[in-house]
């Protein structure tokens, strides 16, 4: 079947035509051809399964629209498109709200008309009139034309969304099953392990060391006794804070009952004990997907995906120029916890000699904490910036503080991130350092580790996220062929060569998990000029540049006369 792709692109006011994009043999292609090898698979090769696997800044996003908008008039199907990062459901808002998808998240993001928090403990979730504060509500019999239940702003969206051909949603809302799509494009799919599984997990506040699960078993089925007779206790007249406690009981009810059944069908959960009690998790997250997939035509994207047996994977490459986003391993010291304390001090030095806003990847607070403590101990003037949780100490979010860096006057101002390595991007020229300080090892204590090893019986799936960590962190800065950033790892054991075990040379015995994008970006690291202690521009791009002489653009000091430092 011939199809013209054409006339179902996704144009705005700032997007206008179709991006150029780079194939593996190195032919230059456009969007418009990998939604066309897309939709091939599915309407004439009858693919039901495809992974897009492409690098940062190729406007993922826009492609998984285009072919959801064109599956959807070609067979006469609906389509959600859905993330597990909220930014990115807000960002297919932002761009693409109205015209082509009809959005809705939690009811938590609503306004309640009626007055109260948010649409989660409105009056109808206690079962009061909005007009009356009356129990119960009787709306079959209300003929108020302004009651805030008949004009409730999450039932009209929930409305669009369920008659919309294109649905966006975040992945919790899709899991609990709102959407009736039968095309489902999953953005950063490689996030959804772990998204489901924290979704779907229970902590409850005892302390249960018993090494026998069946024990584990005979408690939870008591926990969720006593919590059903509990909800059942509930009259009407019920209190908004007590809305938040029933729900909260209803979803441990279910999930508990997920774990008894796993028990009873003799698949393990991961248990682990903290300070907050006893915490269940399910190690394999199938069960949950293969639910809601199954019968479903599936696009899943990201710049790394894992790449399922059972999907057709299409693959393109980067067409940003190397030069303009390489990545130099800068072995400033080891990150283990008996070496840090020097190494603080190492990196504190090394971020003031930056020139330019930079965004640092510290992986941990206590790390990001760290490091600002270095930083002032150095008396270092460059504005910092420090990301938080949910909500700072003075009440600043995690976003203020984003937008703070941004448009800081500063320009040598350094953000320290926590988890910043997804769906947050950093396209402005003037932030054009990215720093990696840690090998983001996981760690081999944790439980869930553990058990995912013993599951798997290997270890190789560890390094491979370590990769995707370092491939998505890297990520947040070239955005734009014209930009130019500089990605640096600093921690010693990405590439040791005195290093033991798995930590000597771990880059060059791994690179198998590597896209060839990031490859191919690695640079040469030369060093700080040692007459203006610089390091700026073409200093760090010897590998791309076949010709002697290279000076150093900010004092013309000759390369042969600059040293390590």
């Amino acid at each position: 079947m011939d199809i013209d792709i054409n006339k179902y692109f996704p144009t705005t006011n700032s997007i206008t035509s179709p991006r150029e994009l780079k194939r593996l043999s190195g032919d230059i292609i456009t969007q418009a051809d990998v939604v066309s090898d897309i939709i091939n698979e599915i309407v004439n090769n009858g693919k039901t399964d495809i992974t897009l696997c492409a690098p940062v800044g190729t406007g993922k996003s826009i492609m998984g629209l285009w072919a959801a908008l064109a599956l959807s008039d070609i067979l006469q199907k609906t389509a959600v498109y859905t993330s597990p990062l909220n930014t990115l459901v807000d960002q297919m808002e932002d761009n693409f709200g109205g015209q082509y998808v009809k959005t809705i998240k939690g009811r938590e993001y609503e306004k309640c008309l009626s007055g109260a928090q948010n649409c989660s403990v409105g009056y109808c979730k206690q079962r009061k009139c909005s007009i009356t504060k009356t129990v119960p509500r009787e709306c079959g019999e209300c003929t108020e034309r302004e009651c805030p239940c008949r004009n409730c702003i999450y039932t009209e969206k929930l409305r669009a969304f369920k008659r919309a051909k294109i649905g966006n949603t975040n992945f919790s809302i899709f899991m609990i099953g709102l959407s009736d799509a039968e095309i489902v494009i999953i953005d950063e799919c490689d996030e959804v392990e772990s998204f489901v599984r924290m979704n779907s997990s229970i902590t409850i506040q005892e302390n249960i060391t018993s090494k026998q699960y069946s024990r584990h078993m005979e408690r939870l089925e008591g926990i969720r006794d006593e919590a059903i007779a509990d909800i059942e206790l509930h009259d009407d007249n019920i209190t908004p804070l007590e809305v938040k406690e029933l729900i909260k009981r209803e979803r441990a009810v279910n999930s508990i009952q997920s774990i008894l059944s796993d028990y009873e069908k003799r698949k393990a959960w991961c248990v682990s004990n903290n300070k907050g009690g006893t915490t269940y998790q399910p190690i394999d997250v199938s069960k949950y997907l293969d639910s809601k997939l199954s019968d479903k035509i599936v696009i899943r994207m990201s710049a790394t995906p894992y790449k399922l047996e059972s999907s057709h994977v299409i693959e393109v490459d980067s067409t940003y120029p190397v030069k303009n986003r390489p990545w130099i391993h800068v072995p400033i010291g080891k990150m283990g916890r008996q070496y840090r304390g020097n190494t603080f001090d190492k990196i504190a030095l090394f971020l003031n000699r930056l020139d330019g806003k930079t965004v640092v990847h510290c992986h941990s607070y206590a790390i990001a904490d760290s490091i600002k403590e270095s930083l002032n101990k150095i008396r270092c003037s460059k504005s910092l910036y420090l990301q938080v949780g949910s909500v700072y100490m003075d009440g600043y979010t995690r976003r203020d503080i984003i937008s703070a860096f941004k448009a800081s006057h500063d320009e040598n101002s350094i953000m320290l991130s926590v988890n910043l390595i997804r769906g947050v991007d950093f396209p402005e020229d003037e932030i054009c350092n990215n720093v990696i300080v840690k090998q983001p090892w996981l760690n081999p204590t944790d439980e869930l580790v553990k058990a995912k090893n013993g599951l798997l019986r290997t270890t190789n799936w560890q390094n491979a996220e370590i990769a995707n960590t370092i491939m998505q962190a890297y990520g947040r800065l070239p955005r734009r062929a014209e930009k130019k950033s500089i990605c640096y790892i600093l921690d010693t054991d990405f590439n040791d060569d005195a290093g033991r075990g798995i930590t000597k040379n771990w880059f060059d015995g791994h690179k198998e998990l590597f896209y060839n994008w990031f490859i191919e970006a690695e640079g040469n690291y030369v060093g700080f000029c040692e007459r203006c202690g610089k390091l700026k521009d073409y200093i760090s791009y010897v590998k791309y540049e076949n010709y002697k002489g290279m000076v150093c653009t900010n004092c013309n000091l000759e390369l042969n006369k600059m040293n390590r430092k």
